[in-house]
């Protein structure tokens, strides 16, 4: 628990002090996280706290957790970051929809690359056509 504190310390931004497997006999949360924060526990393995995980990160990312996220540094200050954030998240939710729905994967990977094109303008990268390339070499995509 210590070390990971130590390594909280170094890190440039806010972060999230994340406990794993807390579903184990025995499992206890180490103390305090980043900027004060309380650790969370989840378990991996039966999804416990990922809800929660999730909401923390959003409220990280988008500085609904006051003005500032997590160590008291606000992440996304413009308005263009959190829309990029917005239509990510969008993206992955329609392919989701769309897997449920009985789409074939092909066609939803359509969405994660929508999703994957968000996250490379909000990281000033780009991989568009190299990823779709990736993409329709692995898959047979019928006419």
């Amino acid at each position: 628990a210590a070390w990971a504190r130590e390594e909280l310390g170094r890190l440039a931004g806010p972060g999230l002090l994340v406990a794993n497997k807390m579903d184990l006999p025995g499992a206890r949360l180490p103390g305090e996280g980043a900027g004060g924060a309380p650790p969370l526990g989840i378990s991996a393995l039966r999804g416990d706290g990922i809800g929660a995980l999730r909401e923390e990160i959003v409220r990280s990312l988008t500085g609904e957790a006051g003005e500032s996220g997590p160590g008291g540094q606000a992440l996304l200050t413009r308005e263009r970051h959190r829309d990029l954030v917005v239509r990510c998240r969008e993206a992955v939710d329609e392919a989701r929809a769309a897997l449920a729905g009985g789409v074939s994967p092909e066609l939803a990977a359509v969405h994660l690359n929508e999703a994957q094109a968000a996250l490379s303008d909000l990281l000033g990268r780009s991989y568009g056509e190299a990823l779709l390339d990736k993409i329709f070499a692995t898959f047979c995509i019928g006419k």
